[in-house]
């Protein structure tokens, strides 16, 4: 997988959950968050030279008493697709903080709620070589 195929995967889960949402938010790009980044994996003996693509957004134009149903109807969407929950709290009092991931590709994705109460929505790739494989070694 490219960064390109990873970004554009990333972009489709995240477009696909709030196609569901009711309201539906307004996205608003955090870029500090939405940068490659180094593949720092401790499970995985791999090259360094891997990234990691992310991506997330302000999800703008929710009211806030409505941050936990938000919480609700992406965890269900996320369920039916089969991805994994690893961690849901925060539901009841509207400040969901939900995490998981694919199961067929292991994007990771979440749900979070900033002490302000605004909600951000975002997904991270798997480690990835930028352009698909390794480069070439310079020394063959």
């Amino acid at each position: 997988m490219t960064e390109k195929q990873a970004t554009a995967r990333i972009e489709q889960l995240i477009q696909d959950t709030v196609a569901v949402l009711d309201p539906k938010p307004r996205l608003e790009i955090i870029e500090s968050m939405s940068q490659p980044g180094s593949c720092v994996d401790p499970t995985d003996q791999g090259s360094p030279d891997r990234t990691v693509v992310s991506h997330s957004y302000w999800m703008r134009d929710i009211p806030r008493s409505r941050n936990g149903d938000i919480g609700q109807q992406a965890k269900r969407y996320w369920e039916s697709k089969g991805y994994k929950i690893t961690k849901f709290d925060g539901l009841n009092t509207n400040e969901p903080n939900i995490n998981g991931y694919t199961q067929s590709d292991e994007f990771l994705f979440s749900i979070e709620t900033n002490v302000d109460g605004d909600l951000n929505i975002g997904a991270t790739s798997p480690c990835i070589w930028p352009n698909g494989t390794p480069e070439p070694s310079s020394g063959t």
